[in-house]
């Protein structure tokens, strides 16, 4: 860092004007004391100055920090909303040993999540550890909250995660650090935003969302939540639903790349469009679906079913199941299936996406009595 600000000293002037902190303090930071600037500052710094080498920096960065100070349990929230994960788990076992309590208390609470994250701990054990660990700073309060979110989610239990995080939001604001707190309101806002889906509360879903784009860096935060949007329009509005996926891919991973496709492939087949992302070599139930349904709009529904046969009923998920009764139904012109896809879209708390079949069996000219009684 030295080397570039001596190479181009308007660098310095530039530094800032984006970070808004004197120059005694960024002095401070560079050649003395590297605890002097928050972590919001540094990484405006870092992403200036050195875009590409982001997380190799900041990685060796906070494995030199000393572990008693507050900087160094605010750097457990860039590890774990980064990936960087083998960094993350070195500095948990340095701060487990912090003299500070507060620093051993933030470290206990994101080691949980880490192993609920590997699959180390269940769903279940994490909730409980939760509820026996004794938590004092208003962070960890907040924190704890969401990762039982996190752990409701994958059991479907919406309900109980609105009651538990939505009267969180005043609380965010609380928070002094302001990496922390924005981080942690993008947080809340990803979570807020699929129980809006849920409940079709399309007005909260643009307003969770937005606390998660108006947040500095966090791709993957900004990724789902493009997804989720994307979701919300799916068959109501092609071009919104398009726009939230492309910039979903733009933000991806490899792992939501491939889901990415699969909703689009999912909304060209539905719009009655190519689908560009079919993956004719997977034995996948979802992207054998994908190509069953496109040969459904392609007015082939024999070759439909011969598709969907290939799949084991037993080992779908019930949204899995709640989308191959949709499919036969509309190849069999099956009005039964798609009653039954409804149903299983139900049990599996998808109850934006219950409207798929509805619709079909409004246009098979359902009586309008008995789609009312399906919602």
């Amino acid at each position: 860092m030295i080397e570039k600000l001596l190479e181009d000293p308007s660098l310095t002037n530039r530094l800032l004007e984006l970070t808004n902190i004197k120059a005694s303090s960024l002095e401070s930071f560079i050649h003395t004391n590297k605890e002097t600037l928050n972590l919001s500052t540094i990484l405006r710094i870092i992403e200036e100055l050195f875009p590409s080498l982001q997380h190799e920096l900041m990685n060796e960065y906070i494995l030199s920090l000393n572990p008693n100070k507050k900087l160094a349990r605010f750097c457990l929230e860039y590890l774990n909303t980064t990936r960087q994960d083998d960094v993350l788990d070195q500095h948990l076992k340095i701060l487990l040993n912090s003299k500070s309590s507060i620093n051993r208390e933030w470290a206990t609470i994101y080691l949980l999540d880490r192993k609920q994250t590997t699959r180390e701990f269940s769903n279940s054990e994490v909730i409980s550890l939760l509820h026996n660990t004794r938590v004092h700073t208003l962070e960890m309060k907040l924190y704890s909250k969401m990762i039982a979110a996190y752990c409701h989610f994958e059991d479907h239990l919406l309900q109980e995660i609105y009651d538990a995080i939505h009267p969180l939001e005043p609380k965010l604001k609380k928070i002094k650090d302001p990496y922390i707190k924005e981080s942690y309101t993008a947080r809340f806002g990803l979570i807020m935003t699929p129980i809006s889906l849920h409940f079709e509360h399309q007005n909260d879903l643009l307003r969770y969302s937005q606390m998660v784009f108006k947040c500095s860096g966090q791709k993957a935060l900004k990724c789902m939540t493009h997804i989720q949007l994307g979701n919300s329009y799916l068959i109501s509005h092609y071009d919104n639903a398009l726009f939230h996926f492309k910039k979903a891919l733009e933000l991806s991973d490899h792992i939501r790349e491939v889901q990415i496709k699969r909703s689009l492939n999912f909304l060209d087949n539905y719009w009655g469009k190519q689908p560009k992302h079919l993956n004719h070599e997977s034995s996948a139930p979802k992207d054998i679906h994908e190509i069953a349904f496109f040969h459904i709009q392609q007015g082939e529904p024999l070759k439909a079913i011969a598709m969907l046969q290939t799949i084991k009923w037993e080992i779908l998920s019930k949204s899995e199941k709640a989308f191959h009764l949709y499919f036969k139904g509309l190849a069999l012109n099956d009005r039964n299936c798609l009653i039954e896809s409804v149903r299983y879209f139900k049990e599996g708390d998808m109850m934006h996406y219950k409207n798929i079949p509805l619709i079909a069996l409004r246009n098979m000219g359902e009586d309008e009595t008995i789609i009312e009684a399906l919602k």
